[in-house]
C-alpha cells in the first residue's frame, strides 16, 4: 500500500500541472466522442 506504479503502457510520461491561465486564453473547450457503434462527435 501506498506504492505508485509508473508503467510503460503510459502514453505521457512527463508532464506539468499550470497554476496560471496563458494570455489570449479564451476559455473555448473542445471535445471528441469516437462512439461505440455511431460516428463520432466533436463538440465546441
Amino acid at each position: 500500500l501506498g506504492e505508485v506504479h509508473k508503467g510503460s503502457e503510459i502514453i505521457f510520461p512527463e508532464w506539468e500541472i499550470y497554476t496560471d491561465e496563458p494570455e489570449g486564453y479564451d476559455h473555448i473547450f473542445f471535445g471528441v466522442d469516437w462512439g461505440w457503434n455511431d460516428p463520432f462527435a466533436f463538440i465546441q
